[in-house]
């Protein structure tokens, strides 16, 4: 009897090592990487400026992410924003909520974000990322996209390009500038010789740059 006693202590201790001998699944193997080649850009008003960036799922275990935008000030309430991933988009017309996408290992997700400006000024717009498997996880890019005066023919920078189709608006009967406004480089509410002036001290001289 007391033999076996014995060895049922024996088989429980056994039984009670291999328990904490298992192997327990570590967060450490969830880990993941969110970049962007291009995070500023010059926009057009009432023209899309894209964003592209990459979520890859660097851990050795599959994951679902929440993929989230978030507005930062001073970003225009005007301005239209949309974000998507895996198949889905949110835009700026409707109350998003995150969308999930899931990787396994060394799996990526494109993640692209969409912003048409109507009024001049900066966008600021935070795209968030955050793993469910580990909450504590996260990471995030912040894009801004500025839409400058000073841009008169529209090809989304501000060159002598510029300068001359001011010339020719204002001298030689050329088109106007599409918005009329963004010709405005001082912001005098006028289209003149001055925003000539204005354009070639910045370009030129290291004068400020065109006013938002």
């Amino acid at each position: 009897m007391l033999k076996n006693s014995k060895l049922s202590v024996v088989f429980f201790l056994i039984l009670l090592a291999g328990f904490f001998l298992i192997p327990v699944k570590s967060n450490s193997q969830v880990s993941f990487t969110y970049t962007a080649p291009v995070t500023q850009k010059s926009g057009i008003i009432d023209s899309i400026a894209s964003f592209n960036s990459t979520l890859t799922n660097t851990g050795s275990v599959a994951d679902t992410y929440d993929v989230d935008m978030i507005e930062k000030p001073p970003t225009p309430v005007e301005w239209w924003l949309r974000f998507c991933s895996s198949g889905i988009c949110w835009d700026s017309t409707t109350t998003h909520a995150p969308i999930p996408v899931s990787l396994g290992p060394s799996e990526s997700g494109d993640i692209l974000l969409d912003m048409k400006p109507y009024t001049f000024g900066t966008g600021n717009v935070t795209m968030r990322i955050t793993s469910r498997t580990n909450p504590s996880l996260t990471d995030s890019i912040t894009f801004a996209l500025y839409v400058r005066r000073g841009d008169a023919n529209g090809d989304g920078k501000t060159t002598v390009s510029d300068v001359v189709f001011l010339v020719n608006y204002l001298f030689k009967g050329g088109p106007a500038p599409v918005p009329l406004e963004s010709g405005n480089a001082n912001c005098d509410t006028k289209v003149t010789v001055s925003d000539v002036v204005y354009l070639v001290n910045y370009l030129f001289k290291g004068g400020p740059p065109p006013c938002a």
